[in-house]
């Protein structure tokens, strides 16, 4: 149903990207003409790459490359597109023709290695992963300059027992001291 009622203007198939505001919403909300042209065409805008700029994108797919630039135009996006369209390489792209350095990429932990060769690879940068016990990921931490990996499981809150107090008390996971700690620029989930 969704894509009959909307098959002139979303889906990559149809040339167009799925934008909050498409023709066939708009024509529904019986906008004036010029309302509609003015908000469709503000949908559509792209990052002003300089040649210098156009020579990151060199090693993706045209698809790609419209893809980087039309969400490094943007103050916040997402990248929903098909499984092995390659929305890995075009979210780091994009984010490295934005200048975002601190990047957080929260993934399953079996995934973090190949998370950490993938941003070296697409951004060019080192890309630290956070493991092993609290002084070691406070370490980690404070190394952190560009990518940074955190698993799923250390974004859950814990309860520990205290047996000297004989009360439970709540750990809120590694992000509360990735936040007390950096800035994020970009996040990759």
């Amino acid at each position: 149903m969704f894509q009959e009622i909307n098959s002139e203007a979303v889906g990559r198939h149809s040339g167009c990207d799925i934008i909050p505001t498409t023709k066939t919403i708009l024509d529904n909300l019986n906008f004036a003409p010029e309302v509609k042209e003015q908000l469709l065409k503000n949908q559509k805008k792209f990052f002003k790459a300089s040649t210098n700029q156009l020579k990151l994108l060199e090693e993706l797919r045209p698809y790609q490359v419209e893809d980087v630039l039309f969400l490094a135009a943007r103050k916040s996006a997402g990248c929903f597109n098909e499984q092995r369209t390659g929305k890995t390489p075009t979210c780091l792209k994009a984010f490295k023709l934005k200048g975002l350095t601190k990047i957080l990429i929260v993934c399953p932990g079996s995934a973090a290695p190949q998370w950490q060769d993938e941003y070296k690879k697409w951004y060019g940068e080192p890309c630290l992963i956070i493991d092993g016990k609290k002084k070691n990921k406070e370490r980690i931490i404070a190394q952190w300059t560009h990518g940074l990996i955190l698993s799923y499981d250390c974004l859950k809150i814990k309860d520990y027992y205290d047996k000297t107090t004989g009360h439970y008390s709540h750990s809120r996971g590694d992000l509360a001291e990735i936040l007390k700690h950096k800035d994020i620029d970009g996040i990759i989930v």
